[in-house]
């Protein structure tokens, strides 16, 4: 219980910290009381592609801005950018995996299947101007033994494919 108000006290402290709508910053914290921040990426490249079998598909990633993190989110079965995606932990759709650029650092995914039983959902991925920016809110992104994880709030400026 204490561990959930931590993350949750954490998330609230990165909402009210501000993250402006004038200039795009999704912020990367450490899930911890310190709630400290690990790096923030403002801008991504994203595509929207089809399949096959005709689903479509949505791709974003990033780099952090202190070049120590990279983010990736991906959804399969993409249904459009006016839809609020739930971040279930242990599926691989959607997918959201922030990634230490240093070799053998931590990685965290909401892949990683939970010990137990999962709480519904690690937060959300939603879209704001027709796509053009990409917003998440996850209150706990886990690494692979759940001994660590990450907060993200806010939103990341969208570049898309010409």
């Amino acid at each position: 219980m204490r561990v959930r108000l931590v993350l949750i006290a954490s998330l609230l402290l990165v909402l009210l910290g501000g993250t402006g709508v004038a200039r795009a910053s999704l912020k990367i914290y450490e899930s911890s009381e310190a709630a400290t921040l690990l790096g923030e990426v403002k801008k991504g490249k994203c595509k929207v592609k089809k399949t096959s079998s005709g689903r479509r598909t949505f791709h974003g990633g990033g780099k952090s801005t202190n070049g120590a993190y990279t983010l990736g989110v991906d959804i399969y079965g993409f249904k459009g950018f006016k839809r609020e995606y739930q971040v279930p932990f242990g599926v691989i759709n959607p997918t959201v995996n922030v990634e230490s650029t240093a070799a053998g650092g931590p990685d965290y995914s909401n892949n990683y299947p939970f010990p137990g039983t999962p709480p519904p959902s690690a937060g959300a991925i939603a879209f704001g101007k027709g796509g053009a920016i990409l917003g998440l809110g996850i209150y706990a992104l886990p690494n692979p033994d759940y001994s660590q994880g990450v907060v993200l709030a806010g939103h990341m400026k969208c570049i898309y494919p010409k």
